[in-house]
């Protein structure tokens, strides 16, 4: 007899990071790979999807929020987390 598996989720889907989509931005090597490391206080690149608004948005020059459109991320190592400042955000 044939096994049939349905699965549903309620609501939109979550937003999801790509597979080594956190990313040094400036060299744009993934997290784990050498050259690609991410020191306190650099600019780090996030690949996902259904992670901001459908518009791109870039933060006002001179300001930095933890949020953006609703978007905030959070970084953690260990016990320590921080909050980011995200520069721009799209979907």
């Amino acid at each position: 007899m044939p096994l049939f598996l349905v699965l549903a989720q309620d609501g939109p889907a979550p937003p999801t990071i790509a597979f080594e989509g956190v990313a040094n931005a400036a060299s744009l090597m993934p997290a784990p790979l050498s050259g690609g490391s991410i020191a306190p206080g650099s600019l780090i690149r996030i690949r996902g999807w259904r992670m901001g608004p459908s518009q791109a948005l870039r933060a006002s020059p001179g300001t930095l929020e933890t949020e953006l459109s609703g978007v905030s991320v959070r970084i953690r190592l260990g016990a320590r987390e921080a909050a980011a400042f995200p520069l721009m955000v799209s979907a």
